[in-house]
């Protein structure tokens, strides 16, 4: 997009000070859940850490492929759409009503989940499940509307679905845990790669594999990260496929399980952890913005319009260093 002069009477300081009140103004609530999260205010105008384009992404970044990636069951057909061989997790049933998931499907060890959020899976494993629980936790899932919280547009014009997905196991027979989590820009630079493994004695640990493939140690939003995590034999296709799947993002998370000796596709994320991943080390998270050129997102590369046009002019010629 070719950018325009903005308003003569406006100096770039000026255009963005006032971009930065309207922000606040318009989403008050996220700047406060940032606050809370992160410890200091944000700069949602001129956002410089990945936190703060994170936050830049849900207030301007109206990609209509993040409803696609978003939702859980169009999100396997453009994985499978972006990179071939990558393999999906076959999906058993689709519908509306947990009520209405048959009775044989649930005998054996499937997933019950819904499209339209994230985390709302149910594991029904050799059968065994509360039909009442599983269906009243369901249906509570159908009846609500993922994201306004933290303002994951993505998800706001996602068709509520439920489906029953066939369920990737550890040999014990539990839910698969092999799980690695890679962030990429849109060029395909791989920022890190956030892992789940069992250790020798069967118990779950998560580490951080940079873009060198080194295993980084320190503490993560959710606990603290192991310095036993084993780069997985399969590293190199994690990082091939995982680049394929981020060809249309300008950053995403593409999410990948190991499961005897082949990768599946799990998922996108775009707002990873609400838009507020953080680590104790400073480098991981330097990484994670460095990789990000929002330059290359769907506002930036797209025509707007009204003052938004003359804000997106105001961020390319700072982009560009003029």
């Amino acid at each position: 997009m070719k950018p325009v002069a903005g308003p003569s009477h406006l100096s770039t300081n000026t255009l963005l000070r006032l971009v930065r009140i309207w922000c606040y103004m318009a989403y008050p609530r996220q700047m406060v859940n940032f606050r809370r999260a992160i410890g200091h205010w944000p700069d949602p105008a001129l956002p410089g850490s990945s936190n703060e384009k994170y936050t830049w992404r849900k207030i301007f970044d109206r990609n209509p492929l993040f409803t696609v990636a978003s939702d859980k069951l169009l999100a396997k057909q453009l994985a499978q759409q972006l990179c071939p061989d990558v393999r999906v997790p076959e999906t058993l049933w689709v519908g509306e009503r947990a009520e209405d998931i048959p009775d044989e499907l649930l005998h054996g060890s499937v997933m019950v989940k819904t499209n339209h959020g994230s985390g709302w899976n149910y594991s029904v494993c050799d059968g065994k499940h509360d039909r009442h629980e599983l269906n009243r936790t369901v249906n509570g899932w159908m009846n609500r509307r993922f994201g306004r919280h933290h303002a994951e547009w993505g998800y706001y014009g996602v068709e509520a679905k439920l489906f029953v997905e066939e369920m990737l196991q550890e040999p014990d027979g539990q839910p698969l845990v092999n799980e690695y989590k890679t962030y990429l820009g849109g060029d395909g630079q791989i920022a890190l790669t956030f892992c789940r493994q069992l250790d020798d004695a069967g118990n779950r640990i998560d580490a951080v594999i940079d873009h060198k493939g080194c295993v980084q140690t320190g503490y993560s939003e959710i606990n603290e990260l192991s310095d036993k995590a084993v780069v997985p034999e399969q590293y190199r296709d994690i990082c091939r496929i995982s680049r394929a799947l981020s060809a249309p993002f300008d950053f995403v998370r593409c999410d990948l399980y190991v499961h005897d000796g082949n990768l599946y596709f799990s998922e996108f994320t775009l707002y990873s952890y609400g838009g507020y991943p953080t680590m104790s080390n400073p480098a991981v998270m330097q990484r994670l913005a460095d990789v990000w050129d929002i330059g290359a997102s769907w506002f930036l590369t797209t025509p707007q319009t009204g003052w938004r046009r003359y804000y997106a002019a105001c961020l390319h010629r700072l982009l560009a260093g003029s």
